[in-house]
Order: structure tokens, then C-alpha cells, then sequence
């Protein structure tokens, strides 16, 4: 990314860490150093044509819900978040002029 002097650092972090209660406090600790990470891309790499974006999503509609010891509520799957979903979040980051960036993105469902 230096030598080309352009890139986009994309982290991801779930939205549980956003939200303030006890069941949430490893996840958060993990969303502070992203965030953090993500601060020092921007501000560091801004002179190199370097940014970075961290997106935070809700629950998504993949296999690894089924693992979870506890799973969220069930909802139908058209109304939670898709993979497709969250790649279109990452290219909207991605895409977005040089001039410009997202530094952070929560995307829920519905």
C-alpha cells in the first residue's frame, strides 16, 4: 500500500461491542483496539494514501449462528443480515474516493 501510496484497510468487529452491559465486555475490549487500529490507519497513512474502515455488523445469516452456546432470537432469514450484505458495505469503503472515508460503519438489521 506505501508503495502504490493508495489502499483501504477493512476490519470488522460485531455489534455487541457497541452496546454497554456486561456480556459484552470482551467483545468491546476487541472493538476498542479495531477502533483504535483504525484511528491510527487513518491518521498515519492519510499523508500515504492509506485509510482504513471498520464495519460493525449485526447478526448475519451464515452457519456460525448455529455454534453460538446461545443464539439470537430467530428471526427469518430474509430479515436478518446477508453476507452480501456486508460485502457491499466493504466495497462502499473501498470504492469511495481518496479524498474520502468511512471510518466506521454499523449496519443492522432491520
Amino acid at each position: 500500500m506505501r508503495k502504490q501510496q493508495s489502499g483501504t484497510v477493512v476490519t470488522s468487529f460485531p455489534t455487541p461491542g457497541l452496546i454497554a452491559n456486561a456480556k459484552a465486555a470482551r467483545v468491546r475490549r476487541q472493538q476498542v483496539r479495531l477502533t483504535g487500529l483504525t484511528q491510527s490507519i487513518n491518521s498515519r497513512g492519510a499523508r500515504q494514501g492509506i485509510r482504513a474502515c471498520a464495519i460493525s455488523p449485526g447478526d448475519i445469516d451464515t452457519p456460525i449462528l448455529e455454534k453460538r452456546p446461545r443464539r439470537p432470537r430467530p428471526r427469518p432469514a430474509r430479515k436478518m443480515l446477508q453476507p452480501d450484505d456486508i460485502a457491499d458495505c466493504v466495497m462502499l469503503a473501498v470504492n469511495l474516493p481518496s479524498r474520502a472515508v468511512v471510518e466506521q460503519l454499523v449496519i443492522r438489521p432491520r
